[in-house]
């Protein structure tokens, strides 16, 4: 480690230090990559690895009245079972499969031939989803393939981690936030994100904006029907605000106001993979977020590991949690390519009244689950979910500020807070850290950064 980068420190999930944690944390879990691979025991049935055993174990649980999976799966025939998820999570139309991997072929053909309505294969995870077919008909066809199981997810909606709750002096531009949190320790040694790539899965970004000019190097619309949106959008562009926001943290230029416009890793890139509908409150679908997380992982040529893919992946969005989703499978088989996956803890703690308030994605053992804190690391704020989760795993992993003045679309500036902006701080500092270990060559492709994640 180069002793003359000077890393500062801060918050942890179980106590407060003076300073900031931020980039210095971050650094901690990459010397700790080993420790890392041992997530694999993390408490979870490895579904997509031994998908018969799973079915088996899952049939006697539900069949027994303390079963740890009764209330979140229902048998619907043989060893087709229905993801049950909590009453107040909002559905589009369609249905994601989750199946064995060798299970795919034969279920995706005969899916095709026997229901009328659409069906799509995805390429990076061991999921089909459908739309258009009535539940009771998928299970009748599903139960006439010869497959070893299946379970069945509705397509849940997510919505952006962002809250009304913040008092107007806890505010800053995010430069402010930046230097508060060390970036510029970085900056002054040349390290400023420039040989990363961080994925949003948002609203999209205003591409004209002047702080952002040069900052997103491809861009795709996932709004379509066929993912159980009401429309198609094709334009990548942000007519929300959201995403335009997040982009400025993590990498605006400051271009065109420095104190609003310089996000903390100010010559990182952006890949913007545009999830959410231009509406006044807008949903994205769960078969949506997984065909944008597939092409960021991918990258934009389609081919793994081939460059263009995304070291980071920024999700400031929440569902509801469950104890089990196709989400944070599918994470995890991102991260075992070694992406980085930032997520927002929620919104929901309700000053520590509510435990057990982390939202998905951020529930997801593989991801590093950020929480949000007042300007300058004051205190956490009352609103930041907290854990255990399900799974009982301890979340979040980290805080950051939870508010700040950036970039919005059409040139202008606005304020947001919650997670959902911290998430974007935390996401930015894992690009410097990335930009510092690869212009020193202290990692190799055999060493990839899917270590940020545990002490």
């Amino acid at each position: 480690m180069r002793k003359d980068i000077k890393l500062p420190v801060g918050y942890t999930r179980n106590h407060k230090i003076s300073g900031w944690i931020v980039l210095g944390l971050i650094f901690s879990y990459i010397i700790f990559s080993p420790f890392y691979n041992n997530l694999n025991n993390i408490r979870e049935e490895n579904l997509l690895n031994s998908f018969p055993s799973f079915f088996n174990k899952l049939g006697d649980s539900i069949r027994k009245t303390d079963g740890v999976y009764r209330k979140f799966f229902t048998k619907l025939k043989g060893n087709i079972y229905f993801l049950n998820v909590p009453y107040n999570t909002p559905r589009a139309s369609g249905y994601i499969l989750i199946l064995e991997k060798s299970d795919l072929n034969v279920a995706y053909y005969s899916l095709t031939n026997l229901v009328k309505g659409f069906v799509e294969e995805y390429l990076s995870f061991p999921y089909i989803y459908v739309r258009g077919v009535e539940l009771e008909t998928l299970v009748k066809v599903l139960s006439n393939i010869p497959i070893k199981g299946v379970i069945i997810s509705p397509n849940i909606e997510f919505e952006l981690a962002i809250t009304s709750m913040q008092n107007e002096g806890d505010i800053k531009p995010t430069l402010e936030n930046a230097i508060s949190i060390g970036a510029k320790d970085f900056w002054d040694k040349g390290y400023m994100g420039s040989s990363i790539k961080v994925g949003l899965v948002d609203t999209g970004v205003d591409l004209d904006h002047p702080d952002l000019k040069g900052a997103v190097i491809a861009s795709k619309s996932f709004i379509n029907v066929k993912y159980g949106y009401d429309t198609n959008e094709t334009s990548v562009n942000d007519f929300y605000g959201h995403g335009t926001f997040i982009a400025s943290v993590i990498a605006g230029r400051g271009s065109n106001n420095k104190e609003k416009g310089t996000g903390i890793a100010p010559k990182a890139f952006i890949l913007n993979a545009k999830v959410f509908p231009s509406a006044v409150k807008a949903f994205a679908t769960l078969s949506g977020i997984l065909a944008a997380l597939e092409w960021l992982s991918l990258g934009p040529d389609g081919i793994p590991s081939s460059g263009d893919e995304a070291d980071i992946i920024n999700l400031s969005l929440s569902s509801p949690a469950s104890m089990w989703n196709p989400l944070n499978e599918a994470i995890k088989a991102i991260v075992k390519r070694g992406i980085i996956v930032v997520a927002a803890a929620g919104n929901g703690g309700e000053g520590g009244l509510y435990s057990m308030s982390i939202t998905s994605p951020g529930d997801s053992p593989y991801v590093i689950t950020v929480g949000g804190s007042k300007f300058n690391g004051s205190d956490v704020e009352k609103y930041s979910s907290i854990g255990p989760t399900y799974l009982m795993v301890s979340k979040p992993d980290i805080v950051a500020p939870a508010s700040g003045l950036a970039a919005f679309p059409y040139g202008s500036y606005n304020a947001l807070s919650g997670t959902s902006v911290a998430t974007a701080y935390v996401s930015g500092s894992i690009a410097l850290i990335l930009d510092f270990i690869q212009k020193n060559n202290l990692w190799t492709p055999k060493r990839n950064p899917t270590y940020i994640r545990y002490l």
